[in-house]
């Protein structure tokens, strides 16, 4: 029983939580492992969530926000680059309709 908890998953669970408060509070430093975490889990731009001055919350409120996050950076792309990404696409599509 260290720490008061009876099992290894209520500690972690407390843990959790603890760190869920900090980060609330701002006593907690999220790291970079926890925003690509949470980018990738919920589908919000790592850059969003790092900054600070960015009131911007319609990467939260709208329902098309990957999408939208996807074309907002595909637009500043080099035409080079946005061929690159539109064969990658290509060839993943095709990758997927011979594993169906």
């Amino acid at each position: 029983e260290k720490g008061g908890f009876r099992t290894k998953k209520e500690a972690q669970t407390a843990l959790r939580e603890a760190n869920l408060s900090g980060l609330e509070l701002g006593k907690v430093t999220p790291t970079l492992v926890l925003i690509n975490c949470i980018s990738l889990m919920y589908h919000v731009d790592k850059d969003w969530l790092l900054d600070d001055n960015n009131s911007d919350l319609s990467y939260l409120n709208d329902s098309g926000s990957l999408l939208n996050m996807i074309m907002d950076k595909y637009e500043k792309l080099d035409d080079d680059y946005k061929r690159f990404v539109e064969n990658q696409i290509n060839q993943l599509l095709e990758l997927q309709s011979k594993n169906q």
